[in-house]
């Protein structure tokens, strides 16, 4: 269960791939901001996500490229009011029962431009970590193996990361719940998965 918003963000990507598709297109470019990785890092440490999604908005995700992570909200409207160009509100953007519009509204306020600065640069430093610096394991779309005594001696944010490069190589996408990692660190632990 993605909820609306993920199930929604999930048709919005597929109808951007087949337009890209349908265009030749090698990118399609987004014009996600340094507000919006700001918010997704947020979202993630209220949710007590796993500390690598941390990285929030990845710059690049194959066919997609967000060129404007570290531009200012405030700096894109600038441009577009000088130069005349048009553009659409999210009609939900001012319901509060959203996480991300409760923070956008209560919590980005009271931020200043030095701690925005400081939230983007922990992102930045977490989407440093890249998959083949964690342990290798051998994968499929039914089931992945790795090597349990390797796996435990890594640390907690490393043995997210490899739960997450695994379950992507298996094609299981969105967000996984903390009592998910748990359960399976927990079963290497008894040697029991």
């Amino acid at each position: 269960d993605i909820g609306i918003e993920g199930a929604a963000r999930e048709l919005r990507y597929r109808a951007l791939e087949d337009f890209r598709r349908e265009n030749s297109f090698d990118y399609i470019l987004t014009a996600h901001h340094r507000e919006d990785q700001i918010e997704t890092l947020l979202m993630r440490m209220l949710q007590n996500s796993p500390f690598y999604t941390y990285r929030g908005i990845l710059k690049e995700d194959g066919h997609i490229f967000r060129p404007l992570l570290e531009v200012s909200k405030r700096e894109i409207m600038d441009i577009l009011s000088q130069s005349g160009l048009k553009w659409s509100e999210d009609s939900t953007n001012k319901d509060l029962s959203y996480l991300r519009n409760s923070i956008r509204h209560r919590i980005m306020p009271a931020l200043n431009s030095n701690e925005k600065d400081l939230l983007v640069k922990i992102a930045s430093n977490v989407a440093t970590f890249r998959k083949d610096e964690c342990m290798e394991w051998d994968a499929n779309p039914y089931y992945s193996k790795l090597d349990r005594d390797a796996f435990l001696a890594l640390s907690n944010h490393e043995r997210e990361k490899i739960i997450y490069s695994i379950l992507s190589t298996m094609g299981i996408k969105g967000r996984i719940r903390r009592s998910f990692i748990n359960e399976l660190v927990s079963r290497a632990e008894k040697g029991s998965g």
